[in-house]
């Protein structure tokens, strides 16, 4: 049985795939975003893919307090976030300027292809940067 709060993490390098599977409030997210940068913490980056099964933020508290998150992400390594939209955060057009703004690439589908697509694109970046990386070493 679920309760309030309750989430899964599952770490497939460089993708960390966040499911809260219920609703979060502020402290849930808190919770919840400490243990994605827990997940990633031997990965230099990472993308994180986020599939809600409900409607975890649909508040106007657990939006901003989601924003504030994605913001700190990218000082832990994480190179963009995919949201699936196909369950939940209907909000997250409202926030178009502030998504927008964000020091990472976002990206908020219904379509899973085009969420793959995107995460795949972010992949063959960081893959990239680790050839250019050990090519330099040698």
């Amino acid at each position: 049985m679920q309760s309030e709060g309750d989430f899964e993490i599952y770490v497939k390098s460089p993708v960390i795939y966040g499911i809260p599977l219920t609703t979060l409030d502020s402290n849930d997210l808190d919770r919840y975003y400490q243990a994605i940068i827990d997940a990633a913490d031997s990965m230099d980056q990472w993308i994180l893919f986020e599939n809600p099964q409900t409607n975890a933020a649909t508040t106007n508290i657990a939006m901003e307090t989601t924003l504030k998150h994605y913001q700190q992400l990218s000082l832990h390594g994480c190179t963009g976030i995919a949201l699936l939209l196909a369950n939940a955060i209907a909000r997250v057009v409202r926030y178009e300027k502030e998504l927008a703004n964000l020091p990472i690439p976002f990206t908020a589908s219904k379509n899973q292809i085009e969420l793959a697509r995107f995460v795949e694109g972010l992949v063959d970046k960081i893959d990239q940067k680790t050839l250019t990386i050990h090519s330099n070493a040698s």
